[in-house]
């Protein structure tokens, strides 16, 4: 089993078919890529089976075309509460960085 199993669903929804994603770049871009099914929704971001947070699809499209590398968009994630705000600044690199 691979380290990351990443998975998205619309808020308090189960899905019919979960599409599991090693990258969570790969599982942003299916996101922009299916606006029709996921805009205007708050997005509740699953690894392994449990629940890391809830983001609004506008703040996945934001952190989309900021272009990070995996490992600082997999940290921002985790750093993230339930609503999509961070509980603590983010470290990536010499910068402190904190998503409004």
């Amino acid at each position: 089993m691979s380290r990351f199993k990443w998975h998205i669903t619309r808020l308090n929804e189960k899905p019919k078919v979960v599409r599991h994603y090693k990258h969570v770049n790969r599982m942003f871009d299916f996101v922009s890529r299916n606006p029709s099914m996921f805009r205007n929704r708050w997005l509740e971001i699953y690894n392994h089976g449990e629940l890391v947070t809830r983001i609004n699809w506008s703040k996945v499209i934001e952190l989309k075309n900021r272009k990070l590398k995996e490992g600082e968009l997999r940290n921002i994630i985790r750093g993230l509460d339930g609503n999509g705000t961070p509980r603590r600044k983010i470290k990536t690199g010499d910068e402190k960085v904190l998503i409004r």
